[in-house]
């Protein structure tokens, strides 16, 4: 059932979405007449992330007080200019850019309104986002669709890295990482727009949660899981790297690497949950903590691996934490 009528939406809201739409809108997709350096590009890309958390979670709440028509009248607006101002060949990627901002924030919206619980709308909203912010990365990840588009690169950064003064061993080790980010560079894009929007999502959950809506309250974080029904897309992307051809492991090393970072979160909620079971002192975690950060990949492989087993075997749900426990 569709919740009760909203109060007035702020005026002052309409405005900042009004200006971060545009500032967005102009940092993102505006072609620069000339070069403005590295430090000056990383600044707006440092600003363009923080106005896109702004984004998702204002966009969002717009849509959960009903306000469809205000949110078209300050957005709108600046989707032309952002198609003005960019190239003509880089149409498909303005729409695609701006669909994975409001795509996910409509939903959140809507399915708020309807009382969903916390994880289906985020998850919801995460699916759009990943379809949309895939669509608009698509002409990036052409380029290194085919291994050998990658081997050229590699063979360019090796060729300049013996020119240098580089030593034989550091060379390699900078090719090797070179190789394998060049692989997962999809991953990391997508999971840095899924956490653009998962700051975004909890802005727009606590501010209706201070306004009264218990329904969005956030769940703690040693209640987080991973479901069963991802085990699909973890069998998928293990036999992909097993038989597939070489477009084939690429997309299989990237969605391994996407989930192995979703199921290490959960593998530290599960490790927390325990820890807090078992009583374990302050000190005491922070000694397992710093040993999972000491031992890097291993560390993240086994967060991992307990996280993926947490989908399995609820041990939240089987062994409970005692009655009013902290």
């Amino acid at each position: 059932m569709e919740g009760r009528p909203k109060p007035a939406l702020p005026v002052q809201l309409l405005l900042s979405v009004l200006i971060a739409s545009f500032l967005h809108g102009f940092i993102a997709y505006s072609k620069r007449p000339f070069e403005l350096g590295v430090p000056v590009e990383l600044l707006l890309g440092t600003v363009n992330f923080v106005v896109v958390v702004f984004l998702f979670g204002s966009i969002s709440t717009i849509i959960y007080y009903r306000k469809n028509m205000k949110l078209s009248l300050v957005v709108v607006p600046a989707i032309i200019m952002s198609l003005l101002l960019t190239k003509s060949d880089m149409v498909w990627v303005v729409v695609a850019g701006w669909s994975a901002v409001l795509a996910p924030s409509v939903l959140c919206g809507r399915l708020a309104l309807y009382n969903y619980s916390i994880p289906r709308i985020f998850l919801a909203a995460v699916a759009a986002l990943v379809l949309f912010g895939s669509l608009q990365m698509i002409p990036m990840w052409q380029a290194l669709a085919s291994s050998q588009e990658i081997a050229q690169l590699i063979l360019e950064t090796e060729t300049a890295l013996s020119a240098s003064a580089y030593s034989a061993e550091n060379a390699g080790q900078i090719k090797k990482f070179l190789t394998f980010f060049l692989r997962v560079l999809p991953a990391l894009t997508v999971m840095s727009i899924i956490v653009q929007f998962t700051l975004g999502f909890w802005l727009f959950a606590r501010w209706q949660f201070i306004r009264g809506n218990k329904n969005l309250r956030p769940p703690p974080f040693s209640s987080w899981k991973i479901p069963f029904s991802f085990t699909p897309l973890v069998l998928s992307a293990v036999l992909l790297r097993l038989f597939g051809n070489d477009s084939m492991t690429i997309v299989a090393d990237n969605l391994l690497l996407i989930l192995t970072l979703l199921y290490s979160f959960t593998g530290i909620s599960l490790l927390g949950f325990l820890m807090q079971k078992s009583q374990l002192s302050i000190y005491l975690k922070l000694i397992v903590y710093l040993l999972l950060f000491l031992f890097h990949i291993y560390g993240l492989a086994f967060l991992a691996l307990i996280g993926f087993a947490d989908s399995f075997f609820d041990w939240r749900q089987k062994y409970p934490l005692p009655i009013g426990s902290k």
